[in-house]
């Protein structure tokens, strides 16, 4: 049975990290042909690379005469991000910035840049965090970026309905890679986050970018406790507490 990407030109953002890549070797499995973004060139065979730093905007928006050169785009995959985790006001307004324009700026530039080039059948994917439906302590900025992403692809995702343009945005929870760092680890630790592998999330994603759905949680108890969120905030805010004090002593 042929693959729902097979034959498809996918771009994808963050092909050089842990999920990103592993998308990217997935995609290539099922017969996609991947146009990597970033600033390091990916050789490899049914790979093709544009050049661009997504912490900066001008770079993003060269892109257009070389998106134009592409035989076509049938899906945008935006894996890129940063994360940083601490107390924020000890984080420096450099580092939020960059971490704002990565996380969020630079996905509705791309979007914005790509969509001309799309039809009805086409898709668009934002791979969010579930810290886009709770705003955890100790990820104040990576929280706001990922709350933002997450109201993109929702109003977009209703905007582009009507042109068969399906826009899906998926939430893991805390995923193993080198993006959680020594700290971080200990913070998930000490409040009993789990932690889920590259795989389990990779094939979470693209199962949802092939239904369809506009939105998917990894995490059984994240979602219960996205929900909560949404209806109950203060309920939330009393679970977190423990939280909240063992983070001082981590970070």
């Amino acid at each position: 049975m042929m693959s729902y990407f097979s034959g498809k030109i996918i771009l994808l953002t963050g092909a050089s990290g842990g999920i990103g890549k592993e998308m990217m070797y997935k995609l290539l499995e099922q017969g996609a042909k991947i146009v990597t973004l970033g600033r390091s060139p990916i050789v490899r065979d049914g790979v093709e690379h544009l050049t661009v730093d997504l912490s900066q905007e001008n770079s993003i928006l060269g892109l257009e005469s070389a998106l134009y050169e592409l035989e076509r785009i049938d899906g945008l995959i935006h894996v890129a991000g940063l994360q940083q985790a601490g107390v924020f006001m000890k984080q420096s307004p450099e580092a939020l910035a960059t971490m704002m324009q990565t996380n969020l700026i630079a996905p509705t530039l791309l979007t914005r840049l790509v969509l001309p080039y799309m039809s009805k059948g086409c898709f668009v994917a934002y791979i969010g965090s579930v810290f886009g439906h709770i705003g955890f302590p100790y990820y104040a900025a990576y929280s706001a970026s990922k709350f933002g992403l997450r109201g993109l692809s929702e109003a977009l995702g209703r905007e582009l309905e009507p042109l068969g343009i399906q826009v899906c945005h998926i939430a893991p929870r805390a995923v193993n890679t080198p993006m959680n760092d020594e700290k971080a680890r200990a913070f998930m630790k000490a409040t009993g986050s789990t932690m889920d592998e590259v795989p389990e999330v990779v094939q979470a994603a693209l199962k949802a970018i092939e239904a369809g759905k506009p939105h998917t949680i990894i995490g059984g108890s994240e979602r219960i406790f996205a929900r909560l969120n949404g209806g109950f905030p203060k309920v939330v805010s009393k679970a977190l507490r423990k939280a909240t004090q063992a983070g001082r002593d981590i970070f």
